[in-house]
């Protein structure tokens, strides 16, 4: 390709060739013999700020200050090539010195001390430093200085003050403003070409690279190391010795790969400790039977069955958990037990509901089927003889709902019901007949009944019993019609006395009057009391029931022992 070298405007070497490709790196093809062996066994050689030879490896980024091939022809060319490149260096040194104008010469920042005989004369550039006529002159000799000593991010000020500042006279153009140099080193930082931050990336990542590789081979590194301890171990280390980049970036990537370790310390852990999980959760279910919160409190199960339990310390997974987590797990658990427990019940409670619904019909089956049938006067005591053997009544006891006796009472309800309609159909036919139930004989009024065709079902006992319902209906409807006839009577000064008078008489008898005093006993103790024979029979009777229904207590009360509620016949 013929590729040739040359030089930029801040005096940096580059190559090209006629293809109009350039590149910062020296192609093979202008390699010397020494560099061509070297390049046969991977190595290559570079120099640092100061001129000084040292070799890199690109493929592992191990460096060193030796040559790593040793032999006479390489040592003399190692030589040879060490003092060309010096001498380039100082040739383009003493060239950038001198000012773009050609106003002052090189010999300028020179200068010398003389006394008569020269014997104290000094050639040192510093002591003689020339200074800027101009911030815009100081500037510019100021960031082409560190454009020559290849000054990048990895550099500090301070390193720029003790490594430049030593040696070159452009430091001190500006000598007493410290602030405008640190500036003027940002400036220069944030122009810097694309090309030189590449170049600084791709040197950084080979760095940061083979620097990670030597920290992955110490072996007192761990995720909880700190980089002054760890510091001190790879001082004598040549990629840490020798190595060209900052102290800070060198402290950034050991606290990357710090941060890689603690990641995969912390994944570690969670893997353990989620198999410790799990296998928690099997050595709950292995004893699931004895873990019931109700009667075995936390306090006593962690006793029993956790910490200090054989089976429970001899689980080497088991102490990466904390309590908390083993009480979480725990917690969760019980909950997950719960719930099952509550979804089987309600399974026994649906099957059950649905046996005890089975059980019910069979029951009410049964009912349908007893002869005599159940009719609206049918008693407990006439049916329990019947059906006490039969395993469709067995089967209700115990069952939730309704009761045996309760579908009973049901059905005797429904008959009772029936009745009731077949009173009004009754009463209508007697009516459309012209019948009186006072005056009528029985015997015309049951056979009107017999004929009716919404009637003629019924047998000759329901007739007589529908008879006596519409007799006591027809009483009662009479007894009403005269009490209210004699209400307006109960405010008269006479039934005021008589009333005194019964209470006065169950009083002083210790007697209690109530919906259970019969009429007729206390008629034989006042129908020849005066108070009494003023006022019609039925007025007088009036008078004691109303005093019954309200309930009238002697001074001395007897104490009755409480009656069952429910008073079966059986």
């Amino acid at each position: 390709m013929g590729w040739k070298e040359a030089k930029d405007p801040q005096g940096r070497v580059y190559y090209y060739n006629d293809e109009g490709q350039t590149t910062w790196e020296k192609p093979e093809e202008l390699f010397t013999a020494f560099e061509k062996r070297l390049l046969s066994h991977g190595w290559k050689s570079a120099l640092t700020e100061d001129g000084k030879v040292y070799y890199y490896k690109p493929s592992t980024g191990e460096t060193t200050w030796e040559a790593p091939i040793k032999d006479e022809v390489v040592a003399e060319e190692e030589q040879k090539q060490q003092q060309q490149q010096q001498q380039q260096q100082q040739q383009e040194q003493e060239q950038k010195d001198t000012q773009d104008s050609g106003e002052v010469a090189s010999h300028e920042f020179t200068g010398t001390l003389d006394d008569g005989d020269g014997k104290y004369s000094n050639n040192s550039k510093l002591l003689v430093a020339r200074k800027a006529s101009s911030k815009e002159e100081a500037e510019k000799a100021f960031l082409q200085m560190l454009a020559d000593y290849q000054v990048d991010s990895t550099w500090s000020f301070d390193r720029i003050i003790s490594e430049i500042g030593s040696k070159d006279a452009r430091y001190w153009m500006v000598d007493d403003d410290p602030l405008w140099k640190q500036a003027m080193f940002d400036k220069f930082l944030s122009n810097r070409s694309e090309s030189e931050l590449i170049n600084e990336h791709k040197h950084l990542e080979r760095f940061e690279q083979a620097f990670v590789e030597m920290l992955s081979k110490l072996p007192t590194i761990h995720y909880y190391s700190r980089w002054p301890t760890i510091k001190r171990q790879i001082m004598n280390e040549p990629i840490y010795k020798h190595s060209v980049v900052a102290e800070k970036q060198k402290r950034r990537t050991f606290l990357r790969y710090i941060a890689q370790l603690q990641q995969e310390h912390q994944e570690q852990n969670n893997k353990v400790r989620n198999e410790a999980l799990k296998e928690l959760t099997q050595y709950f279910v292995s004893i699931s039977d004895d873990i019931e919160p109700v009667n075995v409190p936390w306090s006593k199960f962690a006793t029993k069955y956790l910490w200090g339990s054989p089976r429970f310390d001899s689980n080497k997974n088991f102490k990466s958990l904390t309590k908390g987590d083993v009480f979480q797990k725990y917690t969760t658990f019980v909950e997950e037990k719960m719930t099952d427990l509550k979804a089987r019940i309600e399974e026994h409670r649906r099957l059950n509901y649905r046996s005890d619904r089975k059980a019910r019909d069979a029951f009410k089956e049964l009912l349908n089927e007893l002869s005599p049938p159940i009719k609206y006067n049918t008693t407990w005591k006439d049916v329990y003889p019947l059906v006490k053997d039969d395993p469709r009544f067995t089967a209700m006891l115990g069952r939730n709902g309704s009761s045996a006796l309760d579908l009973f009472l049901d059905k005797v309800e429904e008959s009772e019901l029936v009745m009731r309609a077949k009173s009004s159909v009754a009463n209508q036919v007697l009516i459309s007949n012209n019948l009186d139930l006072e005056t009528s004989s029985m015997e015309d009024i049951s056979t009107a009944l017999k004929q009716s065709v919404h009637l003629n079902d019924l047998s000759s006992e329901d007739i007589t019993s529908l008879i006596n319902r519409l007799k006591e209906s027809h009483y009662r409807k009479k007894q009403e019609a005269r009490r209210r006839e004699l209400e307006p009577q109960l405010a008269t000064r006479e039934a005021k006395i008589f009333e005194d008078k019964l209470i006065n008489i169950f009083s002083t008898k210790d007697l209690t009057l109530g919906p259970t005093s019969s009429w007729d006993d206390v008629l034989n103790q006042i129908k020849d009391d005066p108070s009494y024979q003023v006022l019609s029979p039925d007025l007088g009777k009036l008078i004691f029931e109303n005093l019954a229904n309200k309930g009238i207590t002697s001074r001395k009360r007897h104490l009755e022992a409480p009656k069952s509620i429910t008073d079966l016949d059986y």
